[in-house]
């Protein structure tokens, strides 16, 4: 692995291990970068919770339960949220099934902090389900995801204290630890339904920026000067075989043969285009297949993307020379996949 990246090559932080790993620190850690956690009352019905969850299912009194009972796993990803979904679910049932040295513990869970928790961690579950397809690109929406939980993690005047208290941290955690890479921009911007940036409005200007970048590094060498201050650059062309030089008297005094002027279109007027197309995707669709038949009209934007029938990547590393992937783990995928922005994200 470490020679690997001797090579060129990107690699794309996996965002569903960030995200998580804040949650798991928000009702396991008592401090964090050597600071301190303020998460003291999430955390201690944390506890409670997955002490009689424990007991329940050593004692196999969870046959007396309409649901099982879910052991918290650190190494399964919203492993406190399922534990403590199901716990909420059975919670009336359970003072039948518990014996005298845990009903303390059960007297001690706050149900409606636990209802107010469990309904704040569902969307930390759905987030790790769409990041975490292995059969449609992911990448262009880590943005919108991660902003999508930072609204989230916004204090509501009908909060519990509690509750404040593990938002502030996992909003600070989130902005902290989760790093935007410049393929997060460019991917987010080639998505149709994504491009005008509307969740996420303070990161649009850098998009367009990098795909700038981008689109001009993949452009044929035009009048860089021209570039800058026309829409289109200008290549002039000469008929020399109406320059020869004539004997006659009156030809000599014709005009000379005028440069042919020939417009190419820039690559900023091909994303004014895209930016400007108005299409309508729906949510299950296969963002590939969409650039796949754009890529006429869209040549350079689709010259980012590589369709190959048959692609294999490695899920953190690409070489983006060759679109070809650093391999530990291979996948197929049958459509295509982008050579510089990868599309999936784990």
């Amino acid at each position: 692995m470490k020679a690997a990246f001797r090579e060129n090559c990107i690699r794309l932080g996996c965002s569903i291990h960030y995200v998580n790993k804040q949650v798991e620190h928000g009702f396991t850690s008592t401090e964090i970068d050597k600071k301190p956690m303020k998460c003291e009352v999430i955390q201690k019905l944390f506890g409670h919770v997955k002490k009689i969850a424990t007991h329940v299912r050593r004692c196999h009194a969870q046959t007396k339960l309409t649901r099982k009972v879910q052991v918290y796993s650190d190494t399964r990803f919203n492993g406190a949220f399922y534990m403590m979904n199901v716990f909420l679910e059975v919670y009336d049932e359970l003072a039948a099934v518990v014996n005298n040295n845990y009903m303390d513990d059960l007297t001690s869970v706050d149900k409606d902090l636990l209802e107010q928790l469990c309904d704040f961690l569902k969307l930390f579950d759905e987030s790790t389900e769409h990041l975490s397809d292995d059969n449609r690109s992911t990448i262009h929406k880590v943005i919108p995801i991660r902003q999508l939980l930072l609204n989230h993690c916004e204090i509501q005047s009908d909060d519990n204290d509690a509750l404040k208290q593990l938002k502030t941290f996992l909003g600070e955690r989130i902005r902290l630890v989760w790093i935007l890479q410049d393929q997060h921009y460019m991917s987010t911007l080639l998505h149709p339904l994504l491009k005008h940036f509307q969740i996420a409005p303070n990161k649009k200007d850098k998009a367009i920026r990098l795909m700038k970048e981008e689109l001009l590094k993949r452009t044929p060498v035009v009048d860089v000067t021209s570039a800058n201050t026309t829409s289109s650059s200008i290549l002039r062309t000469t008929n020399t075989a109406a320059n020869t030089t004539s004997k006659d008297l009156l030809a000599r005094c014709f005009d000379l043969p005028q440069p042919i002027v020939k417009s190419v279109p820039m690559p900023t007027n091909e994303l004014n285009d895209y930016m400007a197309l108005d299409v309508q995707l729906d949510e299950k669709d296969d963002i590939l297949i969409f650039w796949k038949e754009h890529a006429k009209r869209f040549p350079i934007l689709a010259s980012i993307v590589c369709f190959d029938s048959k692609f294999y990547f490695q899920r953190d590393i690409l070489r983006p020379e060759t679109g070809m992937a650093i391999v530990t783990r291979h996948d197929e995928i049958r459509r295509g996949a982008l050579r510089f922005v990868f599309w999936t994200d784990y």
